[in-house]
């Protein structure tokens, strides 16, 4: 029912069924009469995947595909040349980027702006292609030992991958509530991990009270920062100070309050930064 629910509610519910296969495969299907359906699906997923390219290669796919890339790489103020590469190491920077936002939930924003890589030795991108391999390496591991921590894993896989920008191409590269969803699987991790380390489960318990305590602090914080239109751009503003989408929305707001020359001054700057 409740995923039903979510299914009218956000279009990043459609990874739930994955969950559900994931949890079938490891806490309900222990005789492996699932894996008979390995080479079935296998193939529907080969068929749909060479549609896929057909379509990319030989009917405009990528024309529309690069198109949108260019857009989306403006966002951040890069106007050099569009292609696969480029953009790919994007998104793998985006994905590290995110994941310093799991470990560090500080400067949170609806909206950020930060230079494209240059490079495929670039540290961002070196660090998000060694993190996404350290994520399969637990994903076979728990698969074999832990049914829980692999669900967990696929969570958060799955509900990373409808904002991930592999496909398809959202609004932005990051934003704060894009670890919505996926935060569940990190939580249940993080909480196995206590557990573990700590088998007297009252002990564990007050860890885990005290972190959702902080957790709380820092929401509660951030809640201010959704209040108003005019705050909410103010603090995007001041976390992405390059931010043309930002400037220009906190523009706007002084520009209907009638303070007209901070909001010419914010107008500028964003024109300044994305001409």
């Amino acid at each position: 029912v409740a995923a039903v629910t979510a299914y009218f509610a956000k279009e990043n519910a459609a990874a739930l069924p994955i969950v559900f296969l994931a949890y079938l495969l490891v806490h309900v299907d222990t005789g492996g009469r699932l894996t008979k359906y390995k080479l079935p699906l296998l193939g529907v997923l080969g068929i749909a995947g060479a549609v896929v390219l057909v379509w990319y290669l030989g009917f405009n796919g990528r024309d529309i595909f690069l198109e949108k890339v260019r857009i989306a790489l403006g966002r951040m103020n890069y106007f050099g040349p569009v292609s696969e590469s480029v953009y790919l190491r994007m998104v793998l920077k985006s994905w590290l980027f995110a994941f310093s936002k799991f470990v560090i939930p500080t400067g949170l924003a609806l909206e950020y702006q930060y230079p494209v890589p240059e490079s495929w030795l670039d540290l961002w991108v070196i660090g998000a292609v060694s993190l996404t391999a350290v994520w399969g390496v637990a994903l076979v591991f728990a698969g074999q030992r832990s049914p829980t921590a692999f669900v967990a894993l696929v969570w958060l896989g799955a509900f990373w991958l409808p904002t991930s920008n592999l496909w398809p191409i959202t609004n932005r590269f990051m934003a704060d509530r894009y670890l919505y969803a996926p935060l569940v699987g990190v939580f249940v991790l993080v909480s196995m991990a206590v557990f573990r380390i700590d088998r007297k489960a009252i002990y564990a318990g007050i860890v885990v009270l005290i972190a959702i305590a902080g957790l709380a602090g820092l929401t509660w914080k951030q809640n201010d920062v959704w209040k108003t239109h005019c705050s909410l751009w103010q603090h995007a503003a001041d976390v992405n100070p390059k931010s043309t989408t930002a400037l220009n929305n906190l523009g706007q707001c002084f520009y209907r309050k009638g303070e007209h020359e901070r909001a010419i001054a914010l107008f500028l700057r964003s024109i300044e930064a994305n001409p």
